[in-house]
């Protein structure tokens, strides 16, 4: 499978419950960028599934015939301030605009650099902060990471004060915790996943789609901080 690097904390937990109740099958996962994972797929990389942090990266793989099918989306997210748990220099979105604060987000490139530039257009929108307010965080973008774990990572290890991540982030470490965005400038990130084309485990690949779309998988979501879509 290929799947997008956010989702490294609970598809681990959704494939050990796969491997148990599937005793023969044996679950390889790649992470990355979706994007990347998408261009691996179009220029032959070979998979039995694609799971996306983002709608587009997902039509742009139907666009190019890797995809089998019709994708479902099986999970939402939502992005959060990662910082340290002992920050001081940032508390809340307004810190982000200060003088000296250091900030780390994900290539443009990316779903997770995708959203980050929606909500900042959201901000920009907003008449309590406005477009100067944005303009001084990216004045305090030092960092652009090739995904969110990299850019979660830069966190941890004190490069930077904070991060623009998704919630779920915060699993990555026990040293991180997340500060909600307002909900009027945040966005819904959508999960969407799908058999690839010529996939040689169609029937495991379909099983695997049934379990996160499953109660005991929406479980295992839910508590890893994802929401169920609609």
């Amino acid at each position: 499978m290929f799947a997008a690097s956010s989702l490294t904390d609970v598809f681990r937990d959704v494939t050990r419950v796969f491997e148990e109740s599937h005793p023969n099958a044996k679950v390889t996962i790649v992470y990355a960028a979706s994007s990347t994972l998408r261009a691996q797929l179009e220029h032959g990389a070979r998979a039995d599934l694609f799971a996306s942090a983002d709608q587009r990266q997902m039509e742009f793989a139907q666009e190019a015939g890797v995809i089998d099918g019709e994708p479902v989306t099986f999970a939402i997210n939502r992005l959060a301030i990662i910082v340290p748990v002992a920050a001081a220099a940032v508390a809340s979105l307004s810190d982000l605009s200060r003088d000296g604060v250091k900030l780390a987000v994900a290539s443009a490139h990316t779903p997770i650099g995708v959203y980050t530039e929606a909500v900042l257009q959201r901000i920009a929108a907003d008449p309590e902060f406005g477009p100067a307010f944005v303009a001084k965080i990216r004045s305090n973008v030092v960092i652009e990471a090739l995904n969110v774990r990299q850019t979660v990572a830069i966190v941890e290890i004190g490069e930077v004060d904070a991060a623009l991540a998704y919630r779920t982030d915060v699993a990555a470490g026990e040293s991180l915790r997340a500060i909600p965005l307002p909900e009027r400038v945040n966005v819904d990130a959508t999960y969407p996943i799908a058999a690839v084309m010529e996939s040689e485990a169609r029937a495991l690949a379909r099983q695997f789609i049934e379990l996160l779309l499953s109660e005991q998988g929406r479980a295992i979501l839910e508590r890893h901080g994802f929401g169920s879509p609609s």
